[in-house]
This record gives C-alpha cells, structure tokens and sequence, in this order.
C-alpha cells in the first residue's frame, strides 16, 4: 500500500510538473506570443521570449545584428516607440525553425507613405525561448523602401535650401552644394556656374538684394 502510495505520487508530481510548464513552449506559440507582445506594445513581455544569449538581425533596417537580451530588448524599445506593429500572413514550421511571412507597420513607414511592408522573419526557438531572429524585407518591399528614403532625403535638402535662402544663411546654402555643383539659371543672365566656390559667390550675390523663394509646386523624379 505505502509503495501504491509512492508511485501515485510521483505520478502526480510528474502531471502536475508537465502542465505547469509555459503555454506557449512550442516553437509557433512562442513566435505568435512574440507578435501579441509587439502588438501590445508589451516589451517585458517581448523580452522574455528571447534567450539571454540570443541573437538578432535586420539587415533591411540598418541594423546587422543584435547579440544578448539586453541589447535586444533596447532594441524592442526603440521599435515599441514608434509603434511597430505585425500581421502575419503565413506561418511554416520545421523542427524548432518558425518563418512568418508578415505585414509590418511602424511610424517611420507610415510617415513615408510605405506601410505596410511585407518581411520574411525566420525564428529559432529552443526550450521555449528565441534563439534567433533573421527579419528580411521582400524584394518588392526593399526596393519601396529605399525609393521613399532616397525621395525623403532629397526633399529634405531641398527645403533645406529653401529654408537658407530665405533666412539669408549663406553658409548653410553653400554647404548644401556639392564640390562639383553645376547651378544653371538662363532667364537671369547666368548660363551655368560649375563648383561651390563660384556658386558661393553667386548666392551672395543674391543674398545681398534680399532674394526669398515660396514653393508653388516641388516634384520628384529619380
């Protein structure tokens, strides 16, 4: 009887030490509870999923690879600032190895007139933690990206420039050209001037009878 006893209670211990263990254990629940916690904005959470030695890479975002926890986690940070959000549109498995095909949002996308973008996130999960990230942007997805960056930093040093001809700051116009700058204004008696030097001089000489400039229109092509 005392050893039924023994038995029955391994038995129960053993039960009750198999369902007390995380829920979401399985390779999938572990990557779908890390995109619940992206979506609530929930970086402890977020955190947790990942291995202390765990590593992650986004190669598309400017950020090769982040090694640890920690420095994932202030990685988690700056993303949940700008909410970052993500929609899975497929989810495969093979072995401890997760790929989701997904939607993501965040603020800088939004503000780039992009989102959303579409990215292949692969995962490797080991005793219920990430191990691994690899996030990469589709082909289609990359190349929008890069087009709305290139347009936005154009944009930015043209109203930069804009911005100095009207406070009269020639210094901040004349850094804004190139070394090898060609600036063409036919209908004002000046063909071209080739280099920032001689355009220099050129912008004082504007600066100097109070030229301002009030865009009507400004368009981007390339």
């Amino acid at each position: 009887m005392k050893k039924l006893f023994l038995v029955l209670t391994v038995v129960v211990v053993a039960v009750v030490g198999c369902t007390s263990s995380p829920t979401h254990s399985k390779p999938e629940a572990v990557v779908n509870a890390a995109m619940d916690a992206w979506n609530a904005g929930d970086v402890a959470a977020l955190k947790a999923l990942f291995a202390d030695d765990a590593v992650a890479c986004f190669p598309d975002w400017g950020e090769e690879c982040t090694t640890g926890a920690e420095e994932i986690g202030v990685w988690i940070k700056e993303l949940v600032a700008v909410n970052f959000s993500i929609e899975p549109e497929s989810i495969e498995m093979e072995g401890d190895t997760v790929t989701v095909v997904a939607k993501v949002w965040a603020d800088p996308t939004r503000e780039l007139g992009v989102a959303p973008l579409v990215t292949t996130d692969v995962y490797t999960v080991q005793d219920g933690q990430i191990t691994s990230q690899t996030s990469t942007l589709t082909e289609e997805s990359a190349a929008k990206l890069m087009e709305a960056m290139v347009t936005a930093e154009s944009m930015s040093v043209i109203n930069a420039a804009l911005d100095a001809w009207n406070t009269r700051d020639v210094a901040a116009l004349k850094a804004l050209y190139a070394d090898n700058a060609v600036a063409c204004f036919p209908d004002w008696g000046e063909e071209c001037t080739t280099g920032a030097e001689e355009i220099g001089v050129w912008i004082e000489e504007l600066v100097a009878v109070n030229f301002s400039i009030e865009p009507e229109s400004i368009e981007m092509e390339g």
